[in-house]
């Protein structure tokens, strides 16, 4: 029969990654609905991008997308961040969705993103 001394259980403790360990203690940050509101419009995005290159032959693809597009859209826009990250990620998506038109908007959301209150 096998007895596991307390000497021994510490040193196999010890070979444990620390990552495997479940956090005691540590609250969990909230899942944060901008991130998939955010991939939602990106991906609905292309779509409207990739029916405009048939939009002449077959306006139906565009006619479909651009409905999609309102919903997400409309979705992104209702969804307010629940964290900081999430906060900066929206501000960033918008800084890369309007890249190229000169908008005082546009220019405004890059320096709320040189806001220190995003350095971590």
């Amino acid at each position: 029969m096998t007895t596991t001394t307390r000497r021994a259980a510490l040193g196999a403790l010890a070979t444990v990654s620390a990552l495997a360990l479940p956090a005691v203690g540590a609250a969990a940050e909230p899942v944060d609905p901008i991130f998939a509101a955010i991939e939602r419009h990106r991906a609905v995005w292309k779509l409207v991008m990739d029916a405009m290159d048939v939009k002449d032959t077959d306006p139906r693809p565009y006619e479909e997308a651009d409905k999609l597009y309102e919903e997400a859209i409309e979705s992104l826009m209702a969804t307010a961040p629940l964290t900081l990250a999430g906060a900066k990620a929206a501000i960033a998506y918008f800084v890369e969705w309007d890249d190229g038109v000169d908008t005082d908007t546009g220019r405004y959301l890059e320096t709320l993103l040189r806001s220190p209150v995003f350095a971590a």
